[in-house]
């Protein structure tokens, strides 16, 4: 399909049998398109193009392997109106583990407001560390230890539920 300019009208043009088709477009002249387009001294004429000879398909690489892991978030200390945790991540797999991260959910009113050896996230009751910049891999049979502080109301413990990791 080619597109040619006339008359500041933009005109879509494909080849068929042995003829120029507009496709449903209105030409600058006012006139519906879509039967044969008269020939035009400004248009370039068209001629078909043979398609190109495929060219022979390389190999696809392959995706890295699955990788595989076990987290934890556990209560380090806690006092009236907050707490420390620790996020714990192993690399159970066969694979590296690029841009790691824990993911936990806690009750609704905690505030997450320090991290160390990881960088911390929030969205409400949805907690998460993520590897350091520093260092963002972690290899097969290795672990990463980080920590959070938090704000929390009231005095009891949180429970921390739904741990995933990547």
């Amino acid at each position: 399909m080619k597109t040619y300019a006339k008359a500041a009208t933009l005109v879509a043009v494909a080849v068929v049998a042995g003829g120029v088709t507009a496709l449903g477009l209105q030409r600058s002249d006012g006139v519906s398109a879509g039967g044969p387009v008269p020939p035009s001294s400004s248009a370039p004429p068209v001629t078909p193009t043979p398609a190109p000879a495929s060219s022979p398909a390389s190999a696809p690489s392959s995706p890295p392997g699955p990788t595989s892991c076990s987290a934890a978030v556990t209560l380090a200390k806690s006092w009236q109106g907050g707490f420390q945790a620790k996020v714990t991540i192993e690399n159970t797999g066969a694979n590296p583990l690029n841009q790691w991260y824990v993911q936990w959910m806690m009750p609704m009113g905690i505030t997450m407001t320090q991290a160390w050896g990881g960088t911390r996230m929030q969205s409400g009751p949805v907690g998460m560390i993520h590897a350091p910049q520093e260092i963002p891999r972690l290899t097969p049979g290795k672990s990463a230890t980080a920590g959070f502080v938090a704000t929390m109301t009231g005095s009891t413990p949180p429970a921390f539920t739904n741990v995933t990791c990547g």
